[in-house]
């Protein structure tokens, strides 16, 4: 008996490790039990512009996507991927509507939507959903200012 209660704290230590070690979100198979953060790193490798408009200059209604990586923290590991939709909402391009999903690989996806700026200062986000072990997730995506390709993105879960 002794032996077997070891064996489990050794899977219980290694699994919480793991968890930590991915900077993912413990949660329940219903979703997020209790407020949670999850720091993360975009890195952007794909983007394209408005293929009906692409001389449009970013004025209103022009749009852009973008998609990439997503890693922990620490840039250490691959924790899944992202993807941006974005249409400008001012005449100047100062603004855009943008939805954005972050998939977290095995886990599930979060989704974003909210008015950012197009300077790439930081901005804040509401999160309006998730699936997989995000299901009836809320909160707020924090975006960071965008440094070349890579943007810092902390997620802050509310179940």
């Amino acid at each position: 008996m002794r032996r077997r209660y070891g064996v489990c704290a050794v899977v219980a230590v290694a699994a919480m490790a793991l968890i930590g070690w991915m900077g993912l979100a413990v949660a329940s198979v219903g979703g997020v039990t209790h407020p949670t953060t999850i720091k993360l790193v975009a890195k952007v490798t794909a983007f394209g512009n408005d293929v009906a408009n692409p001389n449009s200059n970013n004025s209103t209604a022009s749009s852009y996507a973008l998609s990439g990586s997503l890693w922990n923290a620490s840039q250490t590991h691959r924790v899944g991927r992202f993807d941006v939709a974005c249409t400008s909402t001012s005449p100047k391009g100062a603004f855009a509507l943008c939805d954005a999903t972050f998939t977290l690989r095995g886990r599930g996806e979060i989704s974003t939507s909210g008015v950012s700026p197009q300077s790439g200062a930081p901005d804040t986000d509401p999160i309006t959903g998730g699936d997989g072990a995000f299901r009836n997730v809320r909160g707020q995506a924090d975006i960071g200012k965008s440094s070349g390709t890579t943007i810092n993105i902390m997620l802050e879960l509310q179940p």
